[in-house]
């Protein structure tokens, strides 16, 4: 699989990288803040018939929340990834964002976090691409 990791967290970018790498993943990954050209151009709709990634693991801590808002836009331009492929990780989830995120149908992981709970999100992201197309 594709997975894009965004971190600015560099040992855990790291960590992670060399985790899914050596699981046969091709991993890009990202020490900026989350982005996606969707989300600064407002007439712009998802162009491509493919998936930019498979998985998508995107790191907030306030007052950055507005990362939420980015994944929410490419899913309203016609982003091709599964929303449960998007996980967002954080040291600062409150019980009603955790709530909120899942509600739109996003993964949630709270650091700090066994990085099982991350690999068995990942293996998820695999089973739900094999299930067909989306």
């Amino acid at each position: 699989m594709r997975v894009f990791i965004f971190d600015e967290d560099e040992s855990f970018l790291k960590l992670l990288t060399i985790l899914f790498e050596n699981k046969g993943h091709s991993v890009q990954s990202f020490k900026d803040g989350y982005s996606c050209p969707l989300f600064q151009n407002d007439s712009c709709e998802c162009p491509s018939q493919h998936r930019c990634a498979d998985a998508v693991l995107v790191n907030i801590r306030p007052p950055n929340i507005q990362n939420i808002d980015i994944l929410l836009n490419q899913d309203a331009k016609g982003c091709k990834l599964i929303k449960a492929n998007k996980a967002v990780i954080s040291t600062s989830f409150t019980e009603d964002l955790e709530k909120r995120i899942r509600g739109y149908g996003f993964h949630t992981i709270k650091k700090p976090s066994r990085l099982s709970k991350i690999d068995e999100w990942l293996e998820g992201c695999s089973e739900r691409l094999m299930r067909g197309p989306f």
